[in-house]
C-alpha cells in the first residue's frame, strides 16, 4: 500500500511512512509528535535536518 492511499483512509501521515520501512523509526516518531501537537511543518524541517545529517554519516543503530 502506498503512504498516500493510507492517508488518505485516515491513518496518520507517521503510521503510513513507517509502513513503507524506508525512513528509520526515529523520523517517523518525530513525525507523529508534529501531528499530535500542530507542528507537522517545523517538525518535517528537523526531519529533513536530522535525516541529512544522517545519510552523511549512516549508523545501522538508526534503521530498523
Amino acid at each position: 500500500m502506498h503512504s498516500i492511499t493510507t492517508v488518505r483512509e485516515g491513518k496518520s501521515l507517521a503510521d503510513a511512512l513507517i509502513q513503507t520501512k524506508i525512513f528509520p523509526d526515529l523520523a517517523a516518531e518525530m513525525i507523529s509528535v508534529g501531528e499530535q501537537t500542530g507542528a507537522l511543518p517545523q517538525m518535517l524541517n528537523s526531519v529533513s535536518s536530522f535525516l541529512r545529517r544522517m545519510w552523511r554519516r549512516p549508523s545501522p543503530l538508526l534503521w530498523r
